[in-house]
């Protein structure tokens, strides 16, 4: 970003982030790379502070549009965070489930310890 910037940028630099984050945050395979992803975006060196950092070569007549779209693009990527990370832990679990089965209709195995009661 040049030292001159103007609404129109932002804006666009919002429109395109938006869809970045949404695209790489519905990929993500894995908690881990999700959390990247969340500091990639939202973290205090991420994409979106930088946006808000520019803001303060806005004009002031333009700075308070910015930061309402940057604030509503903030807390649609923290839901669409949460909601990847909630499907994450319920694949988890289903698949633990799907691995750990346990036949109660079969027969026991090993020898009893102790001894017949009388």
């Amino acid at each position: 970003m040049g030292d001159t910037i103007s609404y129109d940028q932002l804006k666009g630099e919002l429109k395109l982030l938006e869809k970045e984050a949404e695209k790489e945050i519905k990929a993500a395979e894995d908690k881990e790379t999700l959390e990247k992803l969340r500091v990639n975006f939202l973290g205090k060196k991420g994409r979106l502070s930088k946006v808000l950092g520019a803001m303060g070569k806005l004009s002031n007549q333009d700075r308070p549009l910015v930061g309402q779209r940057a604030n509503l693009l903030k807390s649609q990527l923290q839901k669409l965070i949460l909601e990847k990370n909630d499907h994450l832990k319920i694949k988890a679990l289903s698949d633990l489930l799907d691995k750990e089965t346990l036949d109660v209709t079969a027969p026991p195995v090993g020898t009893p310890i102790g001894k017949r009661h009388p």
